[in-house]
This record gives structure tokens, C-alpha cells and sequence, in this order.
């Protein structure tokens, strides 16, 4: 405790010298670490409890791929990239999300010559996503009412229909409808001091757009792309909390849930939870340039490490500020609350010059290795991959009549 406060009085002060090159000190990325193995090691028991067959350990499985990128080689992405392709072999009622998490593992892991039928398979799933999410209706975008998920699918959108259509040679169509929507939506950031979102009575709209924020970088974008981009940085570090250096915090106390599940206040609630939405701020502001020397970003992942349950879970809210029901329940499960704190702990560890493997060696944390160092032999697994996905292509053939 002691050594962490004065490794934050050192980083305070190193902040200020223009020019100050930093790595990450040793003892506080050896802590880092630590709690990023007891969190692995829950993640793996709770998905271990779930059923082969259940739905959420699949998401479960691909949040851990898609947010945390572990490398292909390494034993914990070959034990769950495996476990993917034989859920989706094994589904009657495959969903064309199904083709469009594939497409994402291809070409992330840089899988796709290895079946470039399948890819392009996945490709026109893609764009059938982006078509159903159309047809919801985000052509009539009302402001007041313009969650974080719409934001998703507008990017989804904008940045997806764009690549699909020049794949495959398509007039743009999709691509601008939704370039329209994006641009009505840009301007309202541009026009709000670098909000995407309309201010509401809980606050919950900084933590949306730490979210979004996040969700950019995750789609290829950041303020070098969109320079306009740099607005959303600036608010997010302005708004935030100065009592617990964190994002997603209630403006004012919220009720108790009206109903037994708490579905009732899950709008009222959209965009708070200090632990989530501080993990996607960190994320998006180290992709987005900001230093991991900048005080800010130090005193939020210290909010993060101090937020860890004992068994090595996070949760998403930091309970002091909530009613009892929210104890437990909230909008995001532990798990995807988990799996957001150790991506922004790994951006911190790596834009902080730490090699998470070499680390992890050193110090013998084991889940830790399993995820991040590359260990299989690279011709091999690619064998066993083109042959499951040779399965896969002929089963997504069949289902959807591609």
C-alpha cells in the first residue's frame, strides 16, 4: 500500500517534465500482474462451470478473444478458439452472429488465407448483421433516447458495410446509410464538447462515452483517423471523478430497482458503473495517445486494482455508491466486467513498455503465460484450425444457403 502511494507521488511529478520517457517500475507492474492472474484463474473457473452447451459460456469465450487478444500461439487461445469451433459445429440454431465472430478470429488472427471461402462466407454474414440492424430503425435516431448499444451498431455499421462492399464489389448502399447516421451523430459530439450522448440526471452519459471511446479503438479508429475524435478525450479526462479517480459514477444517489431483477431501472442505469466504465476509459485513452505516465490514467488503474474481489473477479459498480439490490445485479456480468479491467490492464502494461509474457515468466504466474506467451507450433495448430474451419464452412453452407 505504502509503495503504491509513493509510486504515484514519483508519477505525479514525472508527469510534468516535458519529454520524461517512463516505464512502468517493476514492483507496481509485478502487482498488475499478480491481479491479472488471480483474475484469469476466475474467469477460467467460471466458464468451467458453465455448461458446454449454454450460450453465455460461448460469449464468455469470444469476449475473452474479441476485448483481451491473447496470441494465437499461446496454449489459453488454442483451448478457447477450439472450444468456439466446436460450439458453433455443434449448433442446430446457428446465428449469423456466428459468421460475424468468425470473421472477426480470421482476421484478427490473421487466419484467412487458411480458408478463404469461409471468410468470405462470414463477410456476407457480416453484412447481413448490418442489414438486420438497419431495419431496427437507426435511420430515426432520437437523441434522448440513443444508448451506448445504438452507438455500437453505428460503427459496426459505418465501419463494416464499407469493407464488405468493396470486397465483394458492391455498390455502396448500407455504407451510406450509415456514413448519414454517423455524421448526424458526429455532430452532435462536435456540437456537445465531445459527448456522443445527451447529458441525463444520473451521469450515466460520461460513462458512455468512455465506452464508445473504447469501442472505437476497437474498430481500427482513434484520433489519428478522426481527429475530431480528440473532443471525447478531452471531455472524458475533464469529467473525471476527483473523489475516486474514475469514470461511471451516479450524479446523485439511484433508487432501488422496481422490480426483482432490476430491469425496470436498466435505462436509468445505462452508462454507470465505476469499475466497467473506468477499465473502457483507460482503454481508450492509452489507444488514443494518452500517457501511461499521465496521473489521470496512474490513479485509475490503481481505482481498478484496489476495486478486486478477493476470489479475483471485478464487479462493475463500486458497491459504496449503490442501493443493496445492485449488489447483485447489475447491467454487465462479472465476467464481462473482468474481462474489460485486465484489457485496460494489459494496454497499461504494454503502452507502459512491459512485456506481459517476459513478465509473467519472471514471476511464475502461470495463467498469465497460458494466455500470453506463444507456445504451440505455429504450422501445426494452422493444420488442425483450416481443418475445423473446413467442417464449419460446410455447416454455415447448409444453415444459411450460401
Amino acid at each position: 500500500m505504502i509503495k503504491i502511494i509513493c509510486l504515484l507521488i514519483v508519477i505525479i511529478l514525472l508527469s510534468t517534465v516535458v519529454g520524461a520517457t517512463f516505464s512502468v517500475p517493476s514492483f507496481f507492474a509485478e502487482e498488475i500482474l499478480c491481479s491479472m492472474n488471480k483474475a484469469l484463474e476466475w474467469l477460467e473457473s467460471h466458464t468451467n462451470g458453465l455448461s458446454d452447451t449454454s450460450f453465455d459460456k460461448y460469449m464468455v469465450m469470444y469476449d475473452i478473444l474479441y476485448f483481451l487478444k491473447p496470441p494465437l500461439l499461446s496454449k489459453g487461445t488454442e483451448e478457447i478458439l477450439l472450444w468456439i469451433l466446436n460450439y458453433m459445429e455443434k449448433q442446430d440454431a446457428l446465428s449469423i452472429n456466428c459468421l460475424r465472430h468468425a470473421e472477426y478470429i480470421m482476421e484478427e488472427y490473421d487466419l484467412v488465407d487458411l480458408d478463404p471461402e469461409l471468410y468470405e462466407l462470414s463477410l456476407k454474414g457480416v453484412y447481413l448483421t448490418i442489414r438486420d440492424i438497419y431495419k431496427v430503425g437507426f435511420e430515426n435516431i432520437d437523441e434522448g433516447r440513443f444508448y451506448e448499444a445504438g452507438m455500437d451498431y453505428v460503427l459496426l455499421g459505418y465501419v463494416k458495410a464499407r469493407k464488405v462492399e468493396k470486397h465483394f464489389g458492391l455498390k455502396p448502399y448500407f455504407s451510406k446509410l450509415f456514413e448519414k447516421i454517423f455524421k448526424k451523430r458526429l455532430s452532435f459530439m462536435i456540437e456537445n464538447d465531445g459527448s456522443w450522448y445527451p447529458a441525463d440526471e444520473y451521469g450515466g452519459y460520461v460513462g458512455r462515452n468512455a465506452w464508445t471511446l473504447m469501442r472505437f479503438s476497437d474498430m481500427g479508429m482513434t484520433r489519428e483517423d478522426l481527429p475530431d475524435l480528440g473532443r471525447t478525450v478531452d471531455f472524458l479526462l475533464e469529467m473525471q471523478d476527483e473523489e475516486h479517480n474514475c469514470w461511471g459514477v451516479p450524479k446523485k444517489k439511484v433508487p432501488e430497482p422496481k422490480s426483482d431483477d432490476g430491469s425496470a431501472c436498466v435505462y436509468m442505469i445505462d452508462g454507470l458503473g465505476e469499475v466497467l466504465y473506468t477499465a473502457c476509459a483507460v482503454s481508450g485513452l492509452l489507444e488514443n495517445g494518452i500517457s501511461p505516465i499521465d496521473s489521470r490514467i496512474e490513479n485509475a488503474v490503481y481505482f481498478l486494482l484496489k476495486r478486486q474481489k478477493d476470489d479475483g473477479r471485478w464487479r462493475a459498480i463500486y458497491e459504496p455508491n449503490w442501493p443493496d439490490a445492485f449488489k447483485d445485479y447489475f447491467w454487465y456480468s462479472d465476467s464481462f466486467t473482468t474481462i474489460l479491467v485486465l484489457k485496460a490492464l494489459k494496454k497499461y502494461l504494454n503502452a507502459g513498455g512491459i512485456d506481459i509474457a517476459d513478465l509473467a515468466e519472471k514471476e511464475n504466474e502461470s495463467t498469465v503465460l497460458k494466455y500470453f506467451k506463444p507456445a504451440l507450433d505455429e504450422e501445426d495448430f494452422k493444420k488442425v484450425l483450416k481443418e475445423r474451419f473446413n467442417v464449419l464452412k460446410r455447416k454455415f453452407e447448409k444453415k444459411f444457403g450460401m
